[in-house]
Formats: C-alpha cells, sequence, structure tokens
C-alpha cells in the first residue's frame, strides 16, 4: 500500500508562534478536521473525527487499512532539495 500524507508545521523564525500554534489546534479539533475530510475525500490521523463523518465514509476500507498492513511512504527529499523548496516557496510568499 502506498501512502502519503500532508502535515502543518511552523517554520522556524515564524513572526507570530502562538497564533501558529492555535491555527494548528484549530485545524486537529475533530469537528474542524472532518469538514477538512469532507471536502478531500482524505482519512486524517484525528482518529475521532471518523464519527463526524457521512455514513460509510469515515469508516470505509479505503480509509481505513487493516493495523497490519504496511504503508510504503516516498523516501525524504534530500536536505538540498529541501533548502530550494524552502526559498522557492519563501521567494513565492514575498511577492
Amino acid at each position: 500500500m502506498i501512502g502519503w500524507m500532508d502535515n502543518v508545521a511552523v517554520p522556524t523564525g515564524a513572526p507570530d508562534l502562538e497564533n501558529a500554534k492555535k491555527f494548528m489546534s484549530f485545524l486537529m479539533d475533530p469537528e474542524n478536521i472532518a469538514l477538512q475530510q469532507k471536502y478531500t475525500g482524505y482519512q486524517s490521523a484525528i482518529t475521532s473525527s471518523n464519527r463526524l463523518l457521512p455514513p460509510g465514509v469515515g469508516e470505509s476500507p479505503e480509509s481505513n487499512p487493516p493495523a497490519d498492513e504496511k504503508i510504503t511512504f516516498a523516501p525524504a527529499c534530500k536536505e538540498k532539495a529541501t533548502r530550494a523548496y524552502d526559498k522557492i516557496w519563501t521567494g513565492l510568499r514575498q511577492q
């Protein structure tokens, strides 16, 4: 099984760390993440959100692989690529 994940992170040197933490907490609230799941159709790591999804979605087999199923994730980018990626996105945000 191939897996992927999106992450929410606070960049080093973020100007408002406390608001960033509040926003992350907002996103991880089961009711809020369930809204996102309904929109994207993706499962989240917040398992308590499943009860808030339409019948058949939160408990669907494609959203809940067996616990013993091996999930293979793509390897992480090398540090040089990560720095380049960060530089590009930082540049885009400053325009």
